[in-house]
């Protein structure tokens, strides 16, 4: 897959998924294709016409969209341009060597230019331009982070010459003990969570390639699959896990308020908030008044004193 990106473009920087040295390789995994600002995405990533399977292989197009569609390693292409399904980054969809990739392209930042703000009509477009550029970004750093965060781990799991031989492509680091017992680990918690409903939210792939490291980094050496897996559960099941932050004590024993709501519960507690903002502003009034009649009252004793003398 390098080797195409490599020749569809000299300016595409191809970045393999640490996500597969991580995970089963029956998951879909995310390549990110790294583009220069100014890169026209629509035309040299789609293509400018529609495509028909029959001609493929006579197609003059130099697309990525193209050169995927040719390619016999090739079961399933499918393009998700960023104006379709509100994508932020355009995205294809691949089956290459039974393998699922869904290739991202993220564009390197350029330096804003300030248009005319006298102008109201280029001022709104220029917010138009900002706020569409920023979701880009977002979405740009979101992949960016993940794959970030998973090559770290694999920095920590290998060793100096493992990680030159990953950037080399070489498959006995893939297959190695370390990272194969991690992706059956891995496997074998995510059967787990899915099974118990847990697999949702916080708990997701991210996280259990995070907990797993730590095992792995407080179990080093020769150890089997089963072994740290029984560590796994066994240091987090005894895991101080962190509280969610609470206002106030809850009193468990109280009966008849805990938890307890209704909508005429609500109506009567929105009422009586209410009623204290009135009364607030009541005495809030009444005291101004006070205050304004003592400084009358102040000057008038004071001018009447002036004048007598």
């Amino acid at each position: 897959m390098r080797k195409l990106f490599e020749n569809w473009s000299d300016e595409a920087r191809f970045q393999i998924p640490a996500l597969i040295y991580l995970k089963p390789i029956n998951e879909v995994f995310t390549p990110i294709c790294m583009l220069p600002e100014g890169f026209d995405v629509p035309s040299k990533i789609f293509g400018n016409f529609q495509c028909k399977l029959s001609e493929r292989m006579i197609c003059s197009d130099n697309s990525l969209f193209c050169i995927f569609c040719k390619n016999a390693n090739v079961n399933f292409l499918q393009k998700y341009p960023m104006d379709q399904q509100m994508l932020a980054v355009p995205k294809l969809k691949i089956n290459f060597m039974r393998t699922n990739f869904e290739s991202v392209a993220a564009k390197s930042a350029k330096k804003n230019d300030h248009l005319n703000e006298n102008i109201a009509s280029k001022v709104r477009a220029k917010s138009t331009m900002k706020r569409q550029r920023m979701e880009q970004i977002n979405a740009i750093l979101t992949v960016l982070w993940n794959h970030a965060i998973q090559l770290k781990v694999i920095e920590l799991l290998l060793t100096r010459q493992e990680m030159f031989k990953m950037h080399r492509l070489d498959e006995s680091v893939m297959n190695g003990r370390i990272l194969s017992n991690f992706r059956t680990i891995h496997a074998y918690v995510e059967l787990w969570a899915k099974d118990k409903n847990l697999l949702n939210g916080q708990f997701n792939s991210q996280m259990i390639i995070l907990m797993l490291t730590k095992v792995l980094l407080l179990f080093p050496g020769e150890t089997s699959v089963p072994f740290l897996l029984e560590k796994f559960f066994l240091i987090y099941s005894l895991w101080d896990w962190p509280k969610p932050l609470q206002l106030t004590e809850i009193n468990y024993e109280k009966k008849g308020e805990f938890l307890l709501w209704s909508p005429a519960r609500e109506w009567f507690q929105r009422q009586q908030e209410k009623g204290d903002r009135e009364m607030q502003n009541e005495f809030a009034n009444a005291f101004n008044q006070i205050r304004t009649a003592k400084d009358g009252a102040a000057f008038v004793l004071a001018k009447s004193k002036k004048e007598d003398e």
